[in-house]
């Protein structure tokens, strides 16, 4: 997995962290997917707490190591 980030604004202005995170493709199967980015949320937003520490709202991405490769250098949406 490879987590980056971006501070900026969500789509009503509000501030707002935005995470793009890499899947193994393993990982990214059908089967196993709304389980880990379920957990991956929470994990993030439980111990660093954008909102309550930062004032940020969350917003997440997620791409397969494969999508990553064909997406290479494509903005993250």
């Amino acid at each position: 997995m490879d987590l980056t980030y971006t501070l900026g604004e969500d789509w009503s202005g509000d501030p707002a962290i935005f995470f793009q995170i890499v899947l193994s493709d393993e990982a990214s199967k059908r089967d196993r997917l709304y389980e880990l980015t379920s957990e991956i949320q929470s994990m993030i937003v439980q111990h660093i707490e954008p909102l309550e520490q930062w004032g940020v709202l969350p917003y997440f991405s997620y791409r397969s190591q494969a999508e990553q490769a064909v997406l290479q250098g494509k903005p993250w949406v």
